[in-house]
C-alpha cells in the first residue's frame, strides 16, 4: 500500500469510550496532499512525525522514529521464532469445561482414596494467570485427562460417578470426545509431558513483564495458556522471550488490552526474531542465571513459620534479580545500548532507573556501587515507610522498585540491610505476608473440610476451633505466629478468616448454583457462626435450616429471623417439602402471635 499512499494521519485516541477494553484508532491516508480537517474537537495525547523510509511491505508500526530504529535493530539481529526448526508453539488443553474436569487438591485427594488407581489419568494442570516470570504460582489444580476415547464408566468409575452431575453441561459441548465425559481429540499429550517452555497470552499486571517458564515436571496446561516445544536451547530462549526487548517488540506489532496490557498471540511471537548465534560469553552467563533460577525451590505450603515465609521472599528476591541481571545480558546479545534500552523501558511505562546514571554501559553494578543506590535509597524509603508500603499496602517489591525508580536488585538489599540483624519475629515484619496466611488457610480448611465430607453434618465456628486444637497439634504455633503479625487475632479469627476466605454466603451459593458454576468450598449459613460443604445435597442442608429454626422458635425467640429461615427453607429441593412448611407455619404462628 505504501507505494500508492502520499499522506497519512494517524490518531490514536485512548480510552475514549469508558466500558471499552480495547483503545480507539483512527487512521486517514490519501494518495493526494493533505486537505485540512475540520472535527468538532481532537484531543492530542501525543504528536510524531514519522519518517515514511520506515514502513515496508510487512505491517506497519506507528511510533516515533527512534521507536522504529530500535524494531529494526532488534529485526535485523536474529530470525523469526516461525522459521525456527522444529519449533511448535500449541494452545493449552481445551476441556469445555473446566468446572467439571478441573479438580482441587482435596477433590484429588478424595478420588485416590476411592481408588489409587485414579491416579493414572488425574495430572496437576497450570493455567495462564498460574504462570510467572521465571516461576510459577502453582494452585494444586488437576486435570482429569478422560482422553478422546477412554472408557471411564468401566476402567475408572469413581471418576465416573464424580464427573456424572456434569453431565448434561458435558453433552452441550460442541466438541467432545467419544462419550460425553471424553474431552476433544487432541495430539498434544507427548508434548505435555516433555520439556517445555510454558506461557501465559495475557500480561496484563502492574509492573507489565513477560511471563515464560521452563517446565520439567510434566505439567498439564489449560487453554488460557501455551507451550513451545522442540527447540534445542531452551535457556537462551527463555532468557530472550522473558526480556524487555520481547515484550517490548510484542507491543509494538501486537494487539493491546487497555492502557498497558499486552497480548502475547501466537500470530505475534512467530514473528519475533530471535538470536541464534551470539557472543559465547554472554551465552554462558546468562545460561548460568537460568541454572540458579532452576535450582530455586518453590514455596512450601505445608511449612507454616515465619522462617518459612522469608525463605519465599527471598526466593522471589532472587529470582527476580537474576532476570534482571539476564535482561541486560539479552540486551547485549542484541547490541542494545543503553538509551535504547531506557526508551524501551519509557514505552513500556518500566521508567528510567537511577543505577544508569552510573555507566554509560548496561552493566550489572558491582557490589560497592550498588550499595551506595542502596543508601540513597534508605533516604527517601525509610524503615517504617518500607513498612507501609510492602506490607500494610501489599505493594510487591517490583511495584515499589517502579515507583522510587530504582532496580529490583536495589530495593531487595535495602530490605536485606534493614532486617539482617534482626530475629526471626521481627524481621519477619518487612515481608508481604499473604502467602503465610494463604498456607495457614489451606491448612485450616483441609482439615475441616476432610472431618465434614467424613461426618455430613454442619459445624459451628466455635467447634471448628476446638476441632482444630484437637486435629492440629501445632495450631497453638499457628496463633503464636498470626501474632507476631497481628497481636490481638484470635484463634476463632483464624478459623474464621480462613473458612471465610473459601465461603459462599448462603444466597450467594444458590444463585451460583442455579448458574451452575459452584466453585467454592463451603458455605456459610443463614446466621454467620455455621458451616456446611458446598458439594452437600439439600437433603443434608436441611438439618441446618430445622435446627436454625427450632433455635429461633423456642430456645432464642426471633420471629424476624424464624421467618427469614422459612423463606430460605423453601427453596431447597427436598422429600416432604410441603409438610414440613406446614408445621413451620404453624409454629411461627403459635409461637409470635
Amino acid at each position: 500500500m505504501k507505494r500508492y499512499v502520499d499522506n497519512f494521519k494517524h490518531l490514536s485516541l485512548n480510552q475514549v469510550f469508558d466500558d471499552a477494553t480495547v483503545d480507539a484508532c483512527i487512521i486517514i491516508l490519501e494518495k493526494q496532499q493533505y486537505r485540512k480537517m475540520q472535527p468538532t474537537q481532537v484531543l492530542y495525547n501525543n504528536s510524531i512525525h514519522l519518517d515514511q523510509n520506515l514502513f515496508g511491505s510487512s505491517s506497519w508500526v506507528f511510533n516515533d522514529n527512534q521507536i522504529l530504529e530500535i524494531k529494526n535493530k532488534v529485526e535485523n539481529a536474529g530470525i523469526k521464532i516461525k522459521q525456527l526448526k522444529g519449533l511448535k508453539i500449541t494452545w493449552g488443553i481445551k476441556t469445555g469445561l473446566n468446572d467439571a474436569f478441573i479438580i482441587n487438591e482435596r477433590q484429588k485427594n478424595l478420588l485416590l482414596e476411592k481408588n489409587i488407581r485414579n491416579r493414572e489419568i488425574i495430572k496437576p494442570v497450570l493455567r495462564g494467570k498460574d504462570i510467572g516470570r521465571y516461576m510459577l504460582d502453582y494452585k494444586n489444580k488437576y486435570l482429569i485427562n478422560t482422553k478422546y476415547d477412554l472408557d471411564i464408566k468401566n476402567k475408572y468409575p469413581d471418576i465416573y460417578e464424580y464427573l456424572l452431575p456434569y453431565k448434561e453441561r458435558l453433552m452441550s459441548r460442541s466438541d467432545q470426545g467419544k462419550e460425553w465425559y471424553n474431552l476433544r481429540s487432541s495430539n498434544i499429550y507427548e508434548e505435555l509431558e516433555a520439556p517445555k517452555i510454558l506461557f501465559a497470552e495475557i500480561i496484563n499486571t502492574t509492573p507489565n513483564r513477560p511471563k515464560f517458564y521452563y517446565d520439567e515436571q510434566e505439567y498439564y496446561i489449560e487453554a488460557t495458556g501455551f507451550m513451545i516445544n522442540n527447540y534445542d536451547n531452551y535457556k537462551l530462549l527463555l532468557a530472550i522471550l522473558n526480556s524487555t526487548i520481547s515484550m517490548f517488540y510484542i507491543k509494538l506489532i501486537g494487539s493491546t488490552l487497555n492502557t498497558n496490557g499486552i497480548r502475547y498471540k501466537k500470530i505475534f511471537l512467530k514473528e519475533f526474531p530471535i538470536i541464534k548465534n551470539g557472543n559465547d560469553t554472554i551465552i554462558k552467563e546468562i545460561n548460568g542465571y537460568i541454572e540458579k533460577i532452576k535450582s530455586i525451590n518453590t514455596f512450601d505450603k505445608f511449612n507454616i513459620s515465619l522462617e518459612n515465609l522469608i525463605k519465599y521472599h527471598e526466593k522471589i528476591d532472587n529470582v527476580n534479580i537474576y532476570a534482571e541481571r539476564i535482561d541486560k545480558l539479552v540486551c547485549q546479545l542484541y547490541k542494545i545500548n543503553k538509551e535504547e534500552y531506557i526508551k524501551m523501558l519509557e514505552s513500556l511505562e518500566l521508567g528510567y532507573k537511577k543505577e544508569f546514571d552510573s555507566s554509560n554501559m548496561l552493566i550489572t553494578l558491582d557490589h560497592e556501587v550498588r550499595m551506595s543506590y542502596v543508601e540513597k535509597l534508605s533516604i527517601q524509603l525509610s524503615r517504617e515507610k518500607f513498612k507501609e508500603e510492602h506490607v500494610s499496602k501489599g505493594k510487591s517489591i517490583e511495584k515499589i522498585a517502579n515507583q522510587y525508580g530504582f532496580e529490583y536488585e536495589t530495593v531487595a538489599l535495602l530490605r536485606r540491610m534493614y532486617t539482617e540483624q534482626l530475629e526471626p519475629d521481627e524481621k519477619v515484619k518487612y515481608y508481604e505476608p499473604s502467602k503465610l496466611f494463604e498456607s495457614i488457610n489451606c491448612k485450616v480448611n483441609d482439615t475441616v473440610f476432610y472431618l465434614m465430607v467424613k461426618n455430613s453434618e454442619y459445624i459451628s465456628l466455635g467447634d471448628i476451633k476446638h476441632i482444630l486444637e484437637n486435629k492440629l497439634n501445632n495450631f497453638e504455633d499457628i496463633i503464636t505466629t498470626c501474632r507476631t503479625i497481628d497481636d490481638k487475632i484470635r484463634g476463632v479469627e483464624i478459623a474464621s478468616k480462613a473458612l471465610n476466605s473459601e465461603a459462599y454466603t448462603w444466597n450467594a451459593y444458590r444463585k451460583a448454583k442455579q448458574k451452575g458454576k459452584v466453585n467454592k468450598t463451603f458455605i456459610k449459613y443463614y446466621d454467620n457462626q455455621y458451616y456446611g460443604l458446598a458439594e452437600w445435597s439439600d437433603e443434608i442442608h436441611k438439618k441446618y435450616f430445622l435446627d436454625a429454626f427450632k433455635k429461633y422458635t423456642e430456645s432464642n425467640p426471633n420471629e424476624k429471623k424464624a421467618k427469614d429461615l422459612l423463606k430460605l427453607f423453601k427453596d431447597l429441593d427436598i422429600e416432604d417439602k410441603q409438610d414440613y412448611i406446614e408445621l413451620m407455619e404453624e409454629k411461627i404462628e403459635r409461637t409470635f402471635n
